[in-house]
């Protein structure tokens, strides 16, 4: 099954899942599972330290792979984010 929270890519307005068991394997193939384990890779939105306890979402912007934290306030930053690059 799919985590509760989906853990995401958006690239070219499409959105893959990925399941949570993939997950670690997939944050590896893109170079940010040590990043990310460590929490030395940011959130996007707050600034806070991502963890693998706490990542909801991956994404690429400007040649850069960006994550956002489980805050819902940034999950709504997140989605603003995607609904003003439509």
């Amino acid at each position: 099954t799919l985590v509760t929270m989906s853990k995401i890519l958006k690239s070219d307005n499409a959105v893959k899942a990925v399941y949570e068991d993939d997950f670690q394997r997939f944050l590896k193939q893109i170079g940010i599972l040590d990043e990310v384990a460590k929490g030395s890779i940011k959130c996007k939105f707050c600034g806070e330290p991502v963890s693998l306890g706490n990542i909801v979402s991956v994404f690429p912007e400007g040649g850069t792979i960006k994550v956002v934290c489980d805050k819902p306030q940034c999950i709504t930053a997140m989605n603003n984010y995607f609904n003003e690059k439509q």
